[in-house]
């Protein structure tokens, strides 16, 4: 009896292996039979379609304001079919409902615009499928390029891409940027050949006729025949300027062939670069004046004047006269003026280490102060775009619009140098830490407007299955119920094993990854290692954005550092932080 049972049980396993056998066996061959259905269904698809491009833009908005059709480009202008009406996009960020009586897919018939209640096969442009959120891909997308925009239909909803903010010479910590140099802690380039002196910059580089002045604590000049000068010892200093240790050089005017104002770190100097200087004002080695502007006035006999901040001050140097005038003075309680700008001196926008402030005088010749921003990090500098003023600092580039009052934070988080900057007639360049930006105007202003457009705005749910065609999710969904029933077990564990091997986004594991990471760390390469979105890491971070733990946790690193006296050096290559911002920091 006992051997009947074992035989029994003998050839039950001996079925279940075979059976085993033909499961796998019914594993692979499915497999297979899904693979070849998929490349077949795909390759069908994608006959109509052009190859997938590498487009470089990133989504800026989804309207749903209604359920929009179709694209149209006629005459370089981008017209949108709706149920609404036809709308018209109003480059960079804004859509214009121009004609509610026609509504449907628009079209333009013999050169005029019309709607039709049906869409002409032939019209898609599947090709712009990878700019896309997942849910909304498929092959009946229409879109359409103007300018640095790409505007795409899909699944009622009209999405608007732009181009993606260009930064170039990626590692290298910008210091000055012209026409024709970029100055640099690791040397300076000459329309992109590296000079074999100044080692770095440290100041301004400015381009005049004949001659270019280099800033690098000390100075050089280069001259158009090819000579140069080099001024960095105390023994150079007493010949060139008639005094020892002025300072560490940060700007250059050039008055004339003869006289020249110099901005260290102390003063400002006049001098003519042959033994005779004397000081405008002079202070301590923390003082750093910043000139402001310096121009001929023809008003008065086209005499020299120079405008220029000192301290919490702004003074006024006349040449003619050599009269020193303080114009006003804020309040000791803000810090020192780090930087200016104003159309007229009865109404001045100042910066300091973290405010924004409004000055203003009145008839009765008093001023009063108003703080427009606080809170700020790190100030370096204003520029005028248009109406809005460019704030650069350690934690990014913000903007204020003088018309309505309104302050944009961190339209760019990136950590900026103070001094990197140039503006051209159509375009903005400005350095950072690990390369600098070069932005149309154009561009940038849309990056500022771009805060405005939340009327139009929803934020996009990625987690929305995908849209088939009818035939395709049958069939799918055919051969998916089939598979479900032969190997959910695999698919249960391979969906483990991915969770198990996925880069999951905590409060912790980001802060992890920037300490392994401190000096690379960025907010680029913690999206692409997280493969998600900046809105979604300040989202979990609550009150703190992601420029600012990188910063803090850098801060950390160097009290650490500085408490194990560990050299500048290290701490600067450890942290990321230049060699002249650690100087700044007070531990």
């Amino acid at each position: 009896m006992l051997d009947k049972s074992n035989k029994k049980l003998v050839s039950l396993i001996k079925t279940i292996h075979k059976t085993e056998d033909k499961i796998k066996m019914c594993k692979k061959n499915l497999l297979l039979i899904i693979f070849a259905f998929l490349s077949f269904l795909i390759s069908s698809n994608n006959t109509m379609a052009e190859p997938q491009k590498d487009l470089d833009y990133s989504l800026a908005f989804m309207f749903n304001s209604a359920h929009f059709y179709n694209i149209e480009k006629h005459n370089n202008e981008i017209y949108i079919g709706s149920n609404k009406g036809i709308y018209r996009f109003r480059y960079p960020n804004k859509i214009e409902l121009i004609d509610e009586t026609k509504t449907g897919y628009v079209y333009f018939i013999n050169d005029k615009i019309t709607c039709l209640n049906y869409f002409k096969i032939g019209y898609q442009t599947p090709f712009y499928n990878s700019l896309l959120p997942k849910g909304y891909k498929n092959q009946s997308i229409v879109g359409a390029s103007l300018n640095d925009c790409i505007l795409i239909t899909s699944n009622s909803k009209l999405f608007l891409f732009h181009k993606k903010i260009a930064k170039l010479a990626d590692s290298l910590s910008i210091r000055s940027i012209t026409n024709n140099y970029l100055g640099t802690y690791s040397g300076v380039f000459h329309k992109n050949v590296k000079i074999p002196y100044p080692p770095f910059c440290n100041g301004y580089i400015k381009e005049f006729d004949g001659e270019t002045i280099i800033c690098f604590d000390g100075i050089v000049r280069l001259f158009k025949d090819g000579k140069s000068e080099i001024y960095e010892t105390n023994k150079e200093f007493q010949k060139a300027f008639g005094i020892d240790s002025p300072g560490s050089f940060r700007d250059a005017i050039k008055i004339d062939n003869q006289n020249y104002i110099l901005a260290t770190t102390t003063g400002i100097l006049l001098t003519n670069f042959k033994g005779s200087s004397r000081w405008i004002i002079k202070g301590n080695t923390d003082s750093n004046p910043r000139i402001i502007e310096a121009k001929f006035n023809k008003s008065k006999n086209n005499s020299f004047e120079l405008l220029f901040t000192f301290k919490n001050k702004i003074y006024e140097y006349h040449l003619s006269n050599n009269s020193l005038i303080k114009r006003f003075e804020i309040s000791s309680t803000y810090g020192s003026i780090m930087d200016i700008a104003y159309e007229e001196l009865a109404r001045v926008y100042v910066i300091t280490e973290d405010k924004l402030l409004l000055v203003q005088k009145h008839s009765d010749n008093t001023y009063t102060e108003e703080v427009l921003q606080s809170n700020l990090i790190g100030n370096h500098q204003l520029i005028w775009l248009e109406n809005y003023l460019l704030l650069t600092s350690n934690m990014g580039l913000s903007a204020f619009d003088t018309f309505t009052g309104k302050f944009k934070l961190h339209i760019i988080q990136d950590e900026f140098n103070d001094k990197a900057y140039n503006l051209t007639k159509d375009s903005t360049f400005l350095g950072t830490i690990s390369g600098y930006y070069a932005l149309s105007n154009k561009r940038l202003k849309s990056l500022i407007e771009a805060n405005d457009q939340n009327a139009n705005y929803e934020e996009i749910n990625t987690s929305n299955t995908s849209y088939f065609y009818p035939f395709i999710f049958t069939c799918l969904l055919a051969l998916l119920f089939l598979g479900l029933l032969i190997y959910y077990k695999t698919r249960a564990q391979s969906k483990s094993d991915s969770l198990k091997n996925s880069k999951t986004l905590t409060k912790e594991s980001l802060k992890e990854y920037i300490q392994n990471n401190l000096a690379s760390a960025s907010i680029t390469s913690i999206t692409e290692h997280f493969q998600t979105n900046l809105h979604v890491i300040n989202k979990m971070l609550g009150d703190m954005q992601l420029g600012e733990l990188i910063r803090s946790l850098r801060l950390e690193k160097v009290q650490k550092m500085r408490k194990n006296n560990r050299k500048e050096e290290e701490i600067s290559f450890v942290t990321g932080f230049s060699l002249s911002y650690l100087k700044k920091i007070k531990t």
